[in-house]
């Protein structure tokens, strides 16, 4: 998810004051090997992982939610 987030440029490289470094080129790597096995763009496979993990996070919520009869 964060290598999707950087990819899309939703996330800076630079977090924390400048303290802790995310390597965008390490990111699109490893976003690039999804994107190859799926026959799809780079970034189209970055917004397919984050398509997929907030629909997780959304189903998740809504278990918890219905579970407490909110």
């Amino acid at each position: 998810m964060t290598d999707a987030n950087v990819v899309l440029g939703y996330l800076p490289t630079d977090l924390l004051g400048g303290t802790f470094h995310l390597d965008r080129e390490a990111a699109k790597t490893a976003v690039q090997t999804i994107a190859d096995s799926m026959g799809i763009s780079l970034l189209g496979a970055a917004q397919g992982i984050v398509s997929v993990v907030n629909e997780n996070m959304r189903a998740a919520l809504r278990s918890v939610v219905g579970a407490a009869g909110l």
